[in-house]
């Protein structure tokens, strides 16, 4: 499991939806919410966007995923962690 993997099934889910031509299988750029004309009132806030890649990371080493991984394929992953904040 990885985010890459992740953001592959999001795009193959995105096919021929209303959506689909935003950005599918990307990490997201801006706040989001759901309900609510802005975050101060909305039913759900996810996390800002600057912290989605962290957030992933934490989520597969919490299951366990990436904790019986090399250091070699743990060190790949932070680098690409850092590669994407690069692009904010």
């Amino acid at each position: 499991m990885s985010v890459r993997l992740l953001n592959d099934c999001h795009r193959m889910l995105m096919q021929e939806v209303r959506g689909a031509n935003r950005r599918p299988s990307k990490l997201r750029r801006s706040q989001n919410w759901i309900g609510g004309s802005r975050p101060g009132n909305a039913v759900f806030v996810p996390p800002p966007p600057k912290q989605v890649v962290e957030l992933l990371i934490a989520l597969l080493l919490n299951d366990g995923i990436l904790s019986e991984i090399g250091a070699r394929k743990r060190d790949r992953i932070y680098r690409y962690k850092r590669y994407l904040s690069l692009l904010e």
